[in-house]
């Protein structure tokens, strides 16, 4: 059913984030800067409440339609998708610099192993995956917002990471018992220096009883691909981890609760928050 996940932004709602973007209008503080505290919101508090136990209790993802962006712009409205994404939880970084917010859109470059070029930043099709996964920590909500339809493409899809795992458990077993076990991530430079250019780490996972995923597949086999003396390393360490826990019991894959795949069509003023993995093409 669309109406548990998909979610209008009521008039109240607009009304108060419209308030706080005319209120902060020219003025030289960056978004990134202001937080939900600073304003009252009481209806975006409410409303975004509902959200976030959609997120947990739910589907695990929602898209938020509504957004004025060509009214609001792209500064206004990137003010307003900040502090909703505050709303759900504390933003953390995306990069080693700090970024907050990431702007995605095709620069020409090419995601080759090593580059550090992110895919979102290039025009290939990007397959199912988290955001992040070849960090060491993993954000628990994933944001996204459309500012602009793309001219060809464009489309974006989420899938239930419990539903990809149970479908696993019950025709292929014996994969998803390796999917357990550690894979080597691109790292994309997004790591100090003198540090291996990938992270090893399993696919599946499972903390405190909860079902986890790491996936992109872009970023693992080109941690498998990485030039030079560092990338050498880290694969004789992927692998060390890999053997040397041999003897190790494993996590039994257990069926866990969930859902199916949704198509998500991206349009300006959209906001989709998966808590699973997703999908997206080039623009």
């Amino acid at each position: 059913r669309d109406d548990e996940w998909r979610l209008a932004l009521p008039g109240p709602v607009i009304t108060e984030l419209g308030a706080v973007v005319d209120k902060v209008r020219g003025a030289t503080v960056p978004a990134v800067a202001l937080r939900p505290e600073d304003f009252l919101l009481p209806a975006t508090r409410q409303f975004m409440a509902k959200v976030r136990s959609r997120l947990r209790e739910g589907r695990g993802f929602v898209v938020l339609n509504g957004l004025p962006v060509r009214e609001w712009a792209g500064a206004g409205s990137t003010l307003a998708y900040w502090l909703l994404s505050g709303l759900v939880a504390r933003p953390v970084a995306q990069k080693l610099d700090g970024t907050l917010v990431s702007d995605v859109h095709d620069t020409g470059l090419q995601a080759t192993p090593g580059s550090g070029v992110r895919p979102d930043k290039t025009s290939i099709e990007q397959y199912f995956h988290n955001d992040n996964a070849y960090n060491r920590g993993q954000p628990e909500f994933v944001g996204l917002l459309c500012l602009q339809s793309a001219v060809e493409g464009g489309r974006s899809g989420v899938a239930s990471i419990r539903a990809v795992h149970n479908d696993l458990l019950r025709q292929h077993p014996a994969a998803l018992a390796r999917l357990y076990q550690p894979f080597l991530f691109d790292r994309q430079k997004e790591h100090a220096a003198g540090e291996p250019g990938a992270v090893s780490a399993p696919i599946f996972a499972s903390d405190k009883g909860e079902l986890k995923m790491r996936m992109g597949l872009y970023r693992l086999l080109n941690a498998y691909r990485l030039p030079g003396k560092r990338a050498r390393r880290g694969r004789r360490a992927g692998h060390r981890t890999a053997q040397g826990s041999a003897g190790r019991s494993w996590p039994v894959p257990q069926l866990h609760d969930g859902s199916g795949r949704h198509p998500v069509c991206e349009q300006p003023g959209h906001l989709p928050s998966p808590h699973c993995v997703h999908r997206s093409s080039g623009a």
